[in-house]
This record gives C-alpha cells, sequence and structure tokens, in this order.
C-alpha cells in the first residue's frame, strides 16, 4: 500500500495493490531485466491531455500501480477516463519477490494481464448528481453535499513519473505533465505537443502549493 489508496476511492477508482511489468517495452541484456523502466503509446483518444500523442510519443514509467475504475464503479456526479494504458504484453505483478533477481515470468494464478490503466482524468460534474436514486440503485453513494463541488484531478500510478530523471530523458513525459496541469488549471488553451527540437527541461515548481498539488502521482486542481 501507498497511501494512494483511501484517497483515490472517494473518487471511485482503486490503485490495486500491484505493479505493472512490462520486460518487453524496457530493457533487456542476457534475459534479465536491467531497468524496470517501459514506455507505452496507448493513448485514450477522447482526452486534450493526450490530443496528438501517439506512436512516436511513448511515455515512460518506473514501475507503476495500476489506476482503475473501481469494479462497483464510479459515484454518480464524477466522470473518469483512462489517459494511458500499458501495452498487452505487461502485466500487473502482486508477488515482488521476482524484482530481486531482476528475471521475470508471469504467473496465470496471480498476476492479471494487460492492458492495464496507468493514468486517469477525473472530473466532478455536480448537475449529473440525481436529486433521487433510481428504485434498486445498487452502486456507489453520490458524493456528499460538501464534496460535491466542481473539481478535477489526474490520478497517475507512479510518482516517479515526473521525477527530473525521467523529465530529463523523455520530452513525451514533459508534454504528458504540462498537458495535464493545464487541464487541471483550466487553461486547455495553453495546451499542445512540443516541438522535438526542444531541449529545454521542465519546471513546474512555481505551481507547486498554490493552485495545484501534485503528490505521489496526483494532481487535483483546488
Amino acid at each position: 500500500p501507498t497511501g494512494l489508496e483511501a484517497l483515490v476511492s472517494r473518487w471511485g477508482l482503486t490503485a490495486r495493490d500491484e505493479l505493472v511489468i512490462d520486460p518487453n517495452r524496457g530493457h533487456r541484456q542476457d534475459g534479465k531485466v536491467l531497468s524496470f523502466i517501459f514506455s507505452t503509446n496507448v493513448f485514450a483518444g477522447d482526452s486534450r491531455i493526450t490530443q496528438g500523442m501517439g506512436p512516436q510519443t511513448p511515455v515512460a514509467f518506473w514501475v507503476a500501480q495500476p489506476v482503475e475504475p473501481a469494479p462497483e464503479g464510479v459515484p454518480p456526479g464524477i466522470r473518469v477516463n483512462s489517459l494511458v494504458q500499458s501495452e498487452r504484453s505487461a502485466w500487473a505483478k502482486r508477488d515482488l519477490r521476482d524484482l530481486v533477481t531482476g528475471i521475470l515470468k508471469p504467473e496465470p494464478s496471480l498476476d492479471r494481464p494487460g492492458p492495464h490503466s496507468l493514468a486517469i482524468q477525473v472530473a466532478v460534474h455536480p448537475e449529473d448528481i440525481p436529486a433521487k436514486l433510481p428504485e434498486g440503485y445498487s452502486g456507489p453513494a453520490p458524493l456528499s453535499s460538501d464534496a460535491a463541488k466542481e473539481g478535477r484531478a489526474v490520478v497517475i500510478g507512479d510518482a516517479d513519473f515526473a521525477a527530473s530523471q525521467v523529465l530529463a530523458q523523455s520530452r513525451s513525459n514533459q508534454d504528458f505533465l504540462l498537458n495535464a496541469c493545464y487541464w487541471l488549471l483550466d487553461q486547455e488553451g495553453s495546451m499542445g505537443i512540443s516541438a522535438k527540437t526542444l531541449s529545454t527541461h521542465v519546471i513546474v515548481a512555481a505551481w507547486l502549493g498554490t493552485s495545484l498539488v501534485f503528490d505521489h502521482g496526483i494532481g487535483v486542481s483546488r
């Protein structure tokens, strides 16, 4: 457990106690995985955050936790959208003892095959909350009146996704992070995929602690 689980559950999400592993998209030598960094270019096509991203803009993750809608669904008033998914070659691993050896094989009885959601966009829409739930409704309870305010969040199952060493090597990570920040701040007009010839680094420190909180892979607009 990372502490992420309780925080995202209020939005109808679950952060499983697993790690997404994809040696086919990572670094290998003599059959052993030297680094668990892997990349994916599977993006949602209906989000402004990932608009324009595709096969030529893979995003890199360290060892990411799957972030998915809860099996019982999301509460009325919340809309979720998966932004980035692993490749089908990935699996979600529960027994992490193999990480010590560096030789990874999926265990069909324990591990879940991919693809897995690695980042989810969350938007609270109070107007979607019905005045009265339909008879026989068995889904999650709607947001309470004090929590039913317009808001946005982006949940990423990997805090290292935005680490300096990862951003320095992946322009796509920079683009994805900036687009997510612009969406959280309701500044979608500033979004856009950067030119590949640029080499400057993204600096987001000026936003931290003001209108954006980005910690343990979560961005929340306030």
